[in-house]
């Protein structure tokens, strides 16, 4: 998913969409990316370096960010945050003694 993201935002400057579960990461790479400007409230988004952008779903709607890169270019990634996945808790198991 995340070289092709890159495939079309090195071919199409412009709006790419990106569907994120709620409780998902997913690391995009996105070669020469330098910042992210984020109009978010569901989503948590990280540069990592390397070409790599981390997305963190926190909650459903949608969001928008602009990405900025090495060659001057920006483009804008829609995010579609879907009601997703969220690990059960985990419940402690009592321990016994001897």
């Amino acid at each position: 998913m995340g070289t092709l993201l890159a495939l079309l935002l090195a071919s199409q400057p412009g709006s790419i969409d990106v569907t994120l579960r709620v409780g998902e990461q997913r690391v995009l790479t996105l070669p020469g990316i330098q910042r992210v400007a984020c109009g978010c409230h569901g989503v948590d988004v990280k540069v990592l370096g390397n070409g790599q952008l981390l997305l963190v779903g926190l909650s459903p709607g949608k969001s928008n960010l602009l990405a900025w890169f090495a060659d001057g270019t920006r483009s804008t990634i829609v995010v579609e945050l879907v009601p997703g996945w969220l690990p059960k808790p985990i419940k402690k198991r009592p321990t016994r003694r001897g």
